[in-house]
């Protein structure tokens, strides 16, 4: 009896781990893949699993990344009408994190294009590492040292922010880069 239940927990650990240990490029293929097979409703299922492992993990980066993307896609797909339950829940996400991820909570107001909000706090987000940015493909973030400001000011257009924040601190590169 005890050795089934071995076997059975041996089954379990070799089973449940194998979606766990998918990282971020596996699972960003897998959004490719659909996307060609043009699958909108896997792709969205993937792309949630993106957010909700960043989530976990804290990588800003690819939660703003997937989420998106994810917002793209439902309205490319459903239409205006149907965004409004992405949007609970991304506003949802911001609420909840606002006192102890504040970093989070500006990655949820960029993504609902909350551009003031997402950019209220420099110091906090140039403070912030982006984590793996390479699905934002951000030109030149090697200058900022992956920082979330960098990453969000890119993603919202608001430069001037940005380039206040990096001249007050004396981050001449990226003071040049965000005036240009």
């Amino acid at each position: 009896m005890r050795t089934i239940y071995t076997i059975l927990l041996l089954l379990l650990c070799a089973i449940l781990p194998a979606e766990a240990q998918q990282d971020y490029q596996q699972l960003w293929a897998d959004v490719y893949r659909q996307a060609k097979a043009d699958k909108p409703k896997n792709e969205m299922n993937i792309l949630e699993r993106i957010s909700d492992k960043a989530l976990k993990e804290n990588h800003y980066g690819q939660l703003l990344t997937a989420d998106l993307l994810r917002l793209s896609l439902v309205r490319q797909t459903y239409g205006d009408d149907s965004l409004a339950s992405v949007r609970q829940q991304l506003e949802q996400k911001m609420r909840e994190a606002k006192k102890e991820h504040p970093a989070l909570a500006t990655v949820c107001a960029c993504a609902l294009g909350l551009k003031n909000e997402a950019l209220a706090d420099p110091a906090l987000l140039a403070h912030s590492q982006a984590g793996d940015l390479s699905p934002l493909l951000i030109p030149g973030s090697e200058v900022f040292g992956g920082d979330l400001l960098s990453a969000i000011a890119w993603q919202t257009g608001q430069y001037k922010k940005a380039h206040d924040y990096y001249e007050q601190t004396g981050n001449r590169r990226a003071a040049l880069i965000t005036d240009l």
